[in-house]
């Protein structure tokens, strides 16, 4: 996708003027009386800023030509209240809108001439108001004096939001570039839905139930199968359009459960996202958050959700619900047996070992998938018969433990991303096809009852099993650095193939090369690097990610380096040195984990990786600048991958593949 998207932003870079054009008109057309109301400048303008942040265009220009676009805007606005007065209610299409001039009148009969400053922030508002100020007879002067002030002003509540954005996007970019393209499909889709939005209320809609009326008639005179369905969705006859939303939602998620199996066994990139995005996690953990972790995840567990399953199932048995709790126990037990009949099939390992049998393989998440199932069913049924407004709480705080549970497998490394996400996919595929079954059925007084049961199972039982087993739990899912280790023979034969050739980045995708591994110490590598030029950098993670956006004074070998990480983690040491080439650039080498050890002389060394990136300055203005990262030629790469493993001074070994060449430093 990048070979489409990439050009726009090219495009856009070396165009300057007609990104000055753009948001000219977007900033005049929003202020035009009543015709502002469907131009999307607030999308357009925060995406301009966005740009600006990422370097692609000039603050000055786009500030300045946005300021000018609406004090034109509204000075035209103006000019057109101040020569037709009241007889802009007899011109099309100010005429279709009289409801709206009454409420601008209004407005600025209530604030006065500071309706004009105001006005420019409240949408629905600012394209009549500057008309309102014409019509009324307001000083030019004053108008003018408030209109360029407000629209100063408006400016930057536009494009300063968009400038951050775009430097987090331009940081986060240069670990992994594609997040550019997400920003452009973003940007694109937020403009065509505000068009569309805009569209739909403005004109689709109040000529929407004529022609639905029109289309049911005529569906009604055709004999083609399945015309009559389509007239009784059409119509929303008997309210069948929720079931058939339902129906819907329950398809969708099993179309989504294949589409994730599928991407598991087609795409390795899928795969190596999988665990970038878990390693990421890992790094971010703290001991009173694994506490919290702990706990939410024991909710989901077997011991908790079984029992108020059985409740709720024993209280609808009961009442002689004979179908409805046929179908709660259907669907549990196809839950309960989906789970390890997959595991066992697909045979994939945890991030963590955790276990046995069936239950120590990891796809689907049996904790995502039986919680959705259990607890989603259980709140459908129990609800069903609750007012409107007491069903939306229950289901809120439902789907809160739901996703709670979810993440808890991800980030105590239980699970997988894919794992959790295909859980939850089947488990809500299970409940929108229960809630398609008993659509419309009431179940009181048993539904009452029930609740009451389930919020007594879980009282009850939750406490007791968090008291018995947290000890165990929190020991299971403690933070722990599993190792591979390899004799220093296959390391050197093949088995340095099997570590990626260049950083992964998060999506799954490569980023610079891996140039060197070395068994080396951590000591003796700092001092060779140190000793070679390269000086040791110390600040952390959250440290370089905040230091990377903002802009500053100080000079390039004086920034913080760009954050990067490598299959989610951050690097375990960093190293700069001024290039030696272009002065105003340097080069970073970070150290990396392999999550291997070498064996060899009795003794586990650690297997490091390393890679070398380019960051110049971006001026900003004003002294101000931002360390921007810059690609390494293959050239560039082959110098820097010779000349760092002599610098270890250890045994060095030439290797290659078809895709790759690197040293390696034993």
């Amino acid at each position: 996708m990048g070979h489409y998207l990439q050009p726009i932003v090219d495009y856009i870079g070396n165009h300057p003027n007609g990104a000055l054009a753009i948001v000219f008109l977007m900033a005049m057309g929003e202020a035009i009386f009543v015709l502002g109301l469907f131009v999307p400048s607030t999308v357009v303008l925060v995406g301009a800023g966005t740009l600006v942040g990422m370097g692609k265009l000039g603050f000055v220009p786009i500030f300045t030509a946005t300021a000018l676009g609406a004090i034109a805007g509204d000075a035209i606005s103006y000019w057109i209240g101040h020569t037709y007065k009241e007889q802009i209610r007899q011109i099309w299409p100010f005429s279709r809108y009289t409801g709206m001039l009454d409420r601008g009148e209004a407005y600025f009969a209530r604030h006065g001439g500071k309706s004009v400053f105001i006005g420019r922030f409240i949408p629905g508002v600012k394209s009549v108001v500057p008309g309102i100020a014409g019509i009324v007879g307001m000083n030019p002067i004053r108008f003018t004096i408030i209109n360029v002030v407000s629209a100063i002003a408006w400016t930057a509540s536009h494009l300063l939001p968009g400038i951050g954005i775009g430097r987090g996007i331009d940081v986060a970019s240069s670990g992994n570039p594609r997040l550019l393209e997400l920003f452009i499909l973003l940007l694109i889709f937020a403009v065509v839905a505000t068009y569309t939005a805009k569209f739909a209320f403005g004109w689709l809609l109040p000529h929407a139930e004529r022609w639905r009326v029109k289309l049911g008639d005529a569906l009604s005179r055709r004999s083609v199968p399945g015309a009559q369905f389509l007239r009784r969705l059409l119509l929303n006859e008997e309210n069948i359009a929720v079931p058939f939303a339902f129906f819907a939602l329950a398809l969708l998620g099993l179309s989504g459960f294949s589409l994730i199996a599928i991407e598991y066994f087609a795409d390795p990139a899928f795969v190596r996202a999988d665990e970038s995005i878990s390693g990421y996690l890992q790094s971010l953990r703290t001991e009173p958050f694994d506490r919290l972790m702990v706990g939410v995840t024991m909710l989901g567990d077997g011991v908790v959700l079984g029992p108020m399953a059985a409740a709720v199932l024993a209280v609808f048995l009961w009442h002689r619900r004979w179908r409805l709790a046929g179908a709660l126990a259907t669907a549990f037990v196809s839950a309960a047996l989906f789970v390890p009949l997959v595991k066992t099939f697909i045979h994939r390992a945890r991030p963590i070992k955790l276990y046995n049998g069936a239950d120590s393989y990891s796809f689907p998440s049996g904790h995502a998938t039986l919680s959705a199932t259990i607890i989603g069913m259980c709140v459908l049924v129990v609800a069903r018969d609750l007012p409107a407004r007491a069903q939306r709480v229950i289901y809120i705080l439902a789907a809160v433990a739901i996703g709670l549970i979810a993440f808890s497998r991800l980030y105590l490394a239980a699970h997988w991303p894919s794992d959790v996400g295909a859980g939850l996919m089947f488990g809500g595929s299970l409940v929108f096809g229960l809630a398609w079954l008993l659509h419309n059925r009431s179940f009181a007084p048993a539904s009452n009852r029930a609740a009451i049961v389930a919020l007594i199972s879980l009282m009850l039982v939750y406490p007791l099993h968090l008291y018995l087993n947290y000890t165990t739990a929190a020991s299971n899912y403690a933070i722990r650095a599993d190792q591979t280790v390899i004799s220093r023979q296959q390391w050197l034969a093949e088995g340095w193939t099997g570590f990626p050739p260049r950083r992964v980045l998060l999506d799954g995708d490569y980023g610079e090369p891996i140039l060197v591994q070395t068994t080396l110490g951590m000591p003796q590598l700092v001092g060779s690097l140190t000793q070679s030029g390269w000086a040791a950098r110390h600040a952390g993670q959250l440290a370089r990610l905040v230091d990377s956006i903002l802009p500053s004074h100080r000079p390039l070998d004086e920034m913080s380096v760009l954050p990067l990480t490598n299959r989610g983690h951050p690097p375990i040491a960093v190293f700069t040195r001024v290039g030696t080439e272009v002065a105003a650039s340097r080069q970073i080498l970070r150290v990396w984990t392999s999550g291997a050890s070498v064996s060899g002389d009795g003794k586990e060394t650690p297997l490091l990786l390393i890679s070398v990136t380019a960051e110049t300055a971006g001026p900003l203005g004003f002294g101000f600048a931002l360390a921007e990262a810059s690609p390494l030629a293959p050239a560039e790469n082959d110098a820097l991958r010779l000349e760092i493993a002599n610098s270890l001074g250890g045994s060095v070994t030439s290797v290659s593949s078809e895709d790759t060449r690197q040293l390696l430093v034993d």
